[in-house]
């Protein structure tokens, strides 16, 4: 019995050495609070900024996004460009079908940045689920107290001019904002001088002029740039900047808001704090399964201010535990993202691994701060998905460069899932001619378990750039199909 899989190695041989790191999928339990992972986030389609009304090499950030189930798809009520003067408007959406981005032709008739868009899935005004965005920060750095909403079914935008935020008059970009118990909660908040510690809760089925109450659960501090989920009848509030010596500072502190228990305002005793202080992050909530565990994950990904960093951080609902998930993949001379939006998109999962794929189900990034330079930006997506291969090779793709007379070395996992132990021989073949090693043979390795091997290519001196070499290594297992065959 032969059983193979594959990778392909794009080397493009004109700047300095880029690298995707190794990570991985997840081969213990699917409550994997002490476990390690094994896997890899994937870079995916990059959208050019002029696309969506940004400069013509312009990346973008400041924006977060919604996956809408019936159009398979994750929409984007704009964004701040790098140009940071420009903040566009345009809805737009990313088609998981086809990997394309689109523009749905609508603008938004208050372009914001520092948004937190969220479902609501019938607000009463007979358009379907509406993605509602709350205040946010216009191109001139004011902010607005604009209620905005988009609908995918009628393909149309509109302002609840009835119901402004906040009800106070003082208009900012929302610190969190999460849809739960038929309501929209709105916490904490910046308008670039001050930061708020007040909670508010947007009532779609209540009368006109009179949705919003605040509901006297102030969080302990004033905070901003919060990353918030709601889990059931719990919110929680992850992180996040103070405001100190006109300086955003991100913290560590966590809190839970228990919907049956209001009166109890924000507890902070529920959750665990963060492994490290962090802010500028999304937070996504994942169900049960292969990336949620027994009851379901909260993932903390990239962020803090004064990074950006690749690292992402996996709380697991059944535990009560953080643990560290494999990092993003988005290569030097970037540093990681911030300010970026992520996305889950539900899928059967139960016969599939995590850590390559598709995307058709799995997290997804977009965008954000790269720390790659001054206001860097970038238009880059990836995605952390599901496959199913009894043996892979991880990662499935991967990206180097180097200068001619140089080489490039990576080291990879080869994870055996076919149920048997097994040894496997190792072989490359390329459209170019450079000289390559690698391990003849690897193994044996036990059933789920992984084992390392690393191949160097040498890219002759007098090679012309820009040249590139792909490569494709195949794993083969050395088992006999039955006693006697090779």
């Amino acid at each position: 019995m032969h059983k193979k899989s594959f990778f392909n190695l794009g080397l493009l041989i004109a700047l300095s050495l880029v690298l995707m790191p190794v990570l991985g999928i997840h081969t213990g339990s699917v409550s994997a609070a002490v476990d390690t992972w094994y896997g890899a986030w994937q870079m995916g389609p990059e959208l050019a900024g002029s696309f969506i009304g940004c400069g013509e090499f312009d990346g973008y950030a400041r924006l977060t996004g919604a996956y809408y189930a019936p159009d398979n798809a994750i929409y984007f009520l704009g964004a701040r460009c790098e140009t940071d003067t420009i903040t566009t408007g345009a809805v737009f959406y990313f088609d998981l079908d086809t990997r394309t981005y689109n523009l749905t032709g609508v603008t938004m008739p208050y372009p914001v940045s520092n948004y937190q868009v969220v479902m609501v899935p019938d607000d009463g005004m007979g358009n379907g689920p509406g993605l509602y965005i709350i205040g946010g920060r216009l191109a001139n750095a004011a902010q607005t107290d604009a209620v905005q909403v988009y609908y995918p079914e009628t393909n149309r935008a509109a302002v609840i001019a009835t119901d402004p935020y906040p009800p106070t008059g003082d208009p900012r970009s929302p610190g969190g904002v999460v849809y739960a118990g038929g309501k929209i909660f709105v916490l904490g908040g910046f308008d670039g001088t001050v930061m708020f510690a007040d909670t508010h809760t947007y009532d779609p089925s209540a009368p006109a002029g009179d949705r919003w109450e605040d509901i006297q659960a102030d969080l302990p501090t004033p905070r901003s740039y919060i990353a918030a989920v709601n889990v059931g009848d719990l919110i929680y509030a992850i992180g996040g900047d103070e405001f100190t010596a006109d300086s955003l500072v991100p913290i560590d502190d966590t809190l839970v808001l228990d919907l049956n228990n209001l009166q109890a305002g924000w507890q902070d005793a529920l959750m665990p704090d963060l492994p490290t202080a962090n802010s500028d992050c999304p937070a996504v909530y994942v169900p049960d399964g292969l990336l949620g565990g027994d009851e379901g994950a909260i993932f903390i990904i990239g962020g803090n201010f004064n990074g950006p960093f690749r690292w992402v951080f996996r709380y697991d609902l059944a535990s009560g535990l953080w643990e560290d998930f494999p990092e993003l993949a988005i290569p030097d001379p970037a540093t990681g993202r911030r300010n970026m939006a992520a996305v889950y998109v539900a899928g059967e999962d139960e016969s599939h691994l995590t850590g390559i794929g598709d995307g058709s189900t799995g997290l997804w990034v977009f965008g954000g701060f790269d720390g790659s330079g001054t206001n860097a930006m970038t238009g880059s997506s990836e995605f952390f998905s599901y496959a199913d291969n009894p043996i892979l090779l991880l990662p499935d793709a991967v990206e180097l460069v180097d200068i001619p007379g140089g080489s490039v070395t990576h080291t990879f996992n080869l994870l055996n899932l076919s149920g048997v132990s097994d040894t496997f021989s190792l072989s490359v073949t390329a459209d170019v001619t450079w000289d390559t090693v690698l391990p003849a043979t690897l193994g044996p390795i036990d059933d789920g378990a992984a084992a390392p091997f690393s191949m160097q290519v040498a890219i002759p001196a007098d090679e012309v750039c820009p040249t590139t070499g792909e490569f494709t290594v195949t794993a083969t297992s050395l088992m006999p199909s039955s006693p006697g065959l090779p």
